[in-house]
């Protein structure tokens, strides 16, 4: 009778110190084909030339089967899905994303590549093409939202590598910035890289700036200088008459320009297409 019950004792003895063996020692790690979540972001190790990356022409795109729910949540917060783009504009911070997400899927599900002119909002349509202006430099960009964030606060639109190196803020890392969704509507100033127009930033009041290209005496002369322009800049023009010395003058103005650097920015670039002589007038 002992004798068993040493057994018995020997037995469950073994038997604790076996389960004891397979308890994990801590957590599994993650899979190395998955970014940590404090992986700080990065563009690429060498500068690429990126003059052959050229702006989206906006077009009417049917909305992705991904990335479009009624709402989502992300972050404890929720957010709502816009039905249609139409007449949207904000403005507010932009930030951009590179090799963390470089080759990944968006939320539209096409994979995401940082040298391409595309961005991410958090409620915007996707796909949807929006102009984003700079207000700090005034330089001004066309790109194609098919992803979901920033989801950090004061910030609206996170742009790719290429499209924040093209609108200047790639070195810096966020910039002030206003978007304006075209829908696939024609808009004056939209082309490649390489002749992009001076970005159009608006503005009422005192402070107006405007460049006056040309004066004429005969408005058709001022019309034809005004249809020429409308390739290069992606401002209002307009043909403004004035009387001087009893006569009618036909005064060929682009603007209004809410700053004196945004209407020095449009003067270099017209000098540099030939437009030389050009003055800024302040209203």
């Amino acid at each position: 009778m002992k004798t068993l019950v040493w057994i018995a004792i020997l037995t469950l003895l073994l038997s604790a110190c076996t389960n004891n063996a397979k308890l994990p020692h801590g957590p599994r790690p993650n899979p190395v084909t998955q970014a940590p979540d404090d992986e700080k972001d990065s563009g690429p190790a060498v500068p690429p030339d990126l003059s052959h990356v050229t702006e989206p022409t906006p077009k009417t795109e049917p909305k992705s089967r991904y990335g479009n729910p009624a709402s989502y949540h992300v972050m404890g917060r929720t957010y709502r899905v816009l039905d249609s783009a139409d007449g949207f504009k904000e403005r507010g911070i932009a930030s951009w994303y590179g090799n963390k997400f470089h080759g990944r899927r968006t939320s539209s599900g096409e994979p995401y590549d940082m040298y391409k002119m595309t961005a991410a909002h958090k409620t915007l349509p996707i796909p949807v093409h929006v102009r984003v202006t700079n207000l700090d430099n005034g330089k001004s960009i066309v790109v194609r939202v098919n992803d979901r964030g920033p989801f950090v606060d004061g910030r609206i639109i996170d742009l790719s590598y290429a499209a924040a190196h093209k609108l200047g803020m790639a070195n810096i890392g966020t910039a002030r910035v206003e978007i304006t969704a075209l829908n696939g509507e024609s808009t004056v100033g939209t082309s490649t890289a390489n002749d992009r127009p001076i970005a159009a930033v608006g503005g009422t009041g005192s402070g107006d700036f405007f460049v006056q290209v040309a004066s004429f005496s005969r408005r058709e002369g001022a019309e034809k200088v005004a249809k020429d322009l409308q390739p290069l800049v992606g401002h209002p023009i307009k043909v403004e008459r004035a009387e001087v010395n009893d006569d009618s003058v036909y005064r060929v103005k682009i603007g209004p320009l809410t700053r004196r650097e945004y209407a020095e920015n449009v003067q270099a670039h017209l000098h540099g297409k030939g437009y030389s002589g050009t003055t800024i007038i302040m209203r």
